[in-house]
Order: C-alpha cells, then structure tokens, then sequence
C-alpha cells in the first residue's frame, strides 16, 4: 500500500480508530529514521480540543513569562516605596561620615534638596579636599550643569559626561531619581543585553589601546554582563537630551539599588549600595545605605560609610549655586 493511498481524506475523516492506527503503524514501518505523531491525535474531536488545549497553554506561557519580568512602572512603584524619601518642604536631607578618598581617610558630607534634586557633597582629608554640587532642576526642559572645587580650589563647571555622570550617581545615592521631580528629566527604561554589550564596549575598545586605562583594579566588564535574574533587574538611567546611560541593578525582592554601572571617559565607574537601613531622625525616616562603594575606571576604590542621616533647616538657595572664582 502507498504513502499516497494513506493519507486519503476519506481514511482521516471517516476511519474507525482501529484502521487509524493500523495506518499509523505502517507509516512508522516504512519511514522508520521519520517520527511520526500518533494520527489519532490529530484527527478525532477530543484530540482537536487537545491540539486547541496545547496551543493556548503555549500562548499562557508565553504570557506569564513576559509578566514574570515586572513592568517599569511596577519597578518604579516598588523602589518608591522601599527608598522614597518624604521630603518636608522646609528641610533638606543630610547624610555624613567618613570614608577612604583616593587612598585617604576623609570625612564627607551630603545634603540634598528633594523639591528639585540640588545638591552639595564635601570631602575633607589631611592634604587635599574636593566639593561638588548642582543647584537643581528647572521648570524647563535644561538641566542645569553640575559644578565642581578641587585641589586647586577652584570652581568648574563640569561639561559633556562629567557632568551627567556626577547628576546620574549623586540622584541615585541620595534617592531623588525615583521622585516625580526626577522622572520630568529623566529617561528610564528596563535595560536589555544588547545595552549592557554597548555599555561594555568603551572599555573593551580602550584595552586594546593601553593597559594603562583598563588597571587591574578597576572594575571589570564581566560584573555589566550580570543577567537580570529572578530578583534583580536592570534597569538604563540617561538625562533626558544627554548622553551617558547608565545601567542601575535594583533588587525585585527588596526593592533597593545594588549597584550603578556610569560610562565616564571611556571608563566604567561602579558604584555598589550595601546594608539599606531605616535612618531614625526627627522628621520622617530616611532609608539610606551604610556604605557605598565606587570603584573608578582608572583605578583605585573610594569607600563612604554613612555615620549619621537628619533633616536639616532648608538652605538658601544660592548655597547650592557654583561658587565665584576667588
């Protein structure tokens, strides 16, 4: 008997299950290397419903899987909730301590103003000392540049992804980035791999050029290959009009940053948050990390451990301006 003769309409529509399943096993007989699916299967009513059953479990799969990751806006509520700081409008978050600047012991502090995210960091040592700040957003589509003292004391305003990068890593460490505020200048999305391999490839690119820029201590590329796992996601950090993206680790379980990835000259900064805690103050509680640790693109790990947070009285605004040239 043929292979044309046995797949007639007539049998497939009209055959009793048992010539059903005596052509089925011819067909394995003549084309034994073929895997042949039951035809019953197929061709009786209950095993159309079946057919019909599996195809709609596939497409629920399909579903769930992409409802596993959560949305942008589920991550955004969630990190709200978790660090959201509850700014009082007439106070301004303080946070200080001491730490490890560039090999040496330092004291640092940080305040920020959450109606519009300026702020101001200090860093004091023995030798040398460095101050940088950003006198907040407008109401307009510009951000303003972010300005900065070092050891020749004398104030910059920085340009291009200095200045991006410093308003990027100084929102995510105080908290602002999640602000209402925050998202009118900023652009947010869930990161994909293809974006952590673009991130990756200044530094990749510049290795082959020197071991100079790429130290041995710096951080490695390997850490921005990480995959968003079942309770981490990735998420890309870019001023809305600017340049610099940057990737934020947030975990889906507590909802607090883990660690930010920051392209800057070629490099890749790392900034890592550890040990979250409820900072007891005389206003509304703040949750701040203990430490935060940023690893350099050319080298060398700069520590802050958090000592004390508080509200203090708001400042002047014209405090959180560039100072003038002495």
């Amino acid at each position: 008997m043929g292979l044309k003769f046995l797949f007639r309409s007539d049998h497939r529509q009209h055959g009793c299950p048992s010539l059903i399943r005596q052509v089925h096993s011819r067909l394995v007989q003549a084309r034994p290397h073929r895997a042949f699916p039951p035809l019953w299967l197929s061709i009786s009513k209950n095993g159309a419903q079946r057919s019909a059953c599996s195809a709609a479990l596939k497409k629920d799969n399909v579903s769930q899987n992409q409802k596993g990751k959560p949305s942008l806006g589920n991550i955004l509520q969630g990190v709200q909730k978790a660090i959201g700081i509850t700014f009082p409008e007439d106070k301004e978050a303080c946070f200080s301590g001491n730490g490890i600047h560039m090999g040496m012991g330092v004291s640092w502090q940080l305040r920020c103003r959450g109606v519009d995210g300026a702020f101001i960091e200090e860093i004091r040592g023995r030798h040398l000392s460095f101050k940088y700040g950003h006198p907040g957003v407008s109401t307009g589509t510009r951000t303003a540049q972010t300005w900065g003292m070092e050891w020749d004391d004398l104030p910059k305003e920085l340009q291009l992804d200095d200045n991006e990068a410093l308003l990027i890593q100084a929102w995510v460490r105080t908290g602002f980035w999640v602000t209402e505020q925050a998202l009118d200048h900023l652009a947010i999305s869930v990161n994909s791999e293809a974006e952590r391999e673009e991130l990756r490839a200044p530094e990749a690119s510049e290795s082959r050029l020197s071991s100079v820029h790429v130290p041995e201590d710096g951080p490695s590329t390997s850490d921005l290959g990480a995959q968003d796992t079942e309770e981490s996601v990735v998420l890309s950090l870019r001023l809305r009009r600017g340049k610099v993206k940057a990737l934020l680790w947030v975990c889906t379980r507590t909802w607090q940053p883990l660690r930010l990835a920051c392209p800057l000259c070629g490099q890749i900064d790392m900034s890592t948050y550890e040990h979250w805690t409820d900072w007891q103050t005389s206003g509304p509680s703040i949750r701040h990390p203990k430490l935060v640790v940023q690893r350099g693109g050319t080298g060398g790990n700069n520590s802050f451990a958090t000592v004390n947070v508080s509200w203090q009285p708001r400042s002047a605004p014209q405090s959180y301006l560039m100072p003038p040239c002495p």
